[in-house]
């Protein structure tokens, strides 16, 4: 697990990292893993979304693996505590994992107490292939 906890903002509409980048942790061993990510967030605006997701290695973070919160009803500034996990598969040894942060719509994404979490679920044998235990 990699945290950090320092509120900072964006304006991206695309996936960036925050002045404190992350957090961030490496993938020890090829395998399976959860991934969760959590985090308080908020948008200034109304109707403004607000995004974390995450690299794994030189892939870019995609929707798909984000949390996110949305202001509505002429709400602004809103702030939520998210979380979410999910299951990637088949990860490759010493692959990084990177949080990264983008605003759905014109306004500034807010986020602190970030967090990422990885626990292994099928990781390869130390041992490689050929060793029958």
């Amino acid at each position: 697990m990699a945290q950090v906890d320092t509120p900072e903002t964006t304006t991206s509409t695309s996936y960036a990292a925050l002045a404190t980048a992350g957090p961030s942790l490496v993938i020890a061993r090829a395998g399976d893993y959860d991934v969760t990510t959590a985090a308080m967030v908020s948008n200034n605006t109304n109707g403004g979304r607000s995004r974390m997701s995450y690299d794994i290695g030189g892939t870019g973070a995609v929707d798909s693996d984000a949390i996110w919160t949305a202001q509505s009803g002429g709400v602004s500034g809103g702030e939520g505590s998210v979380s979410r996990l999910r299951r990637k598969t088949a990860i490759a040894a010493a692959t990084t994992l990177t949080a990264k942060y983008k605003t759905g719509v014109a306004g500034t994404l807010t986020a602190s107490n970030r967090v990422l979490s990885v626990v292994p679920v099928r990781p390869s044998s130390p041992y490689g292939s050929s060793n029958s235990e």
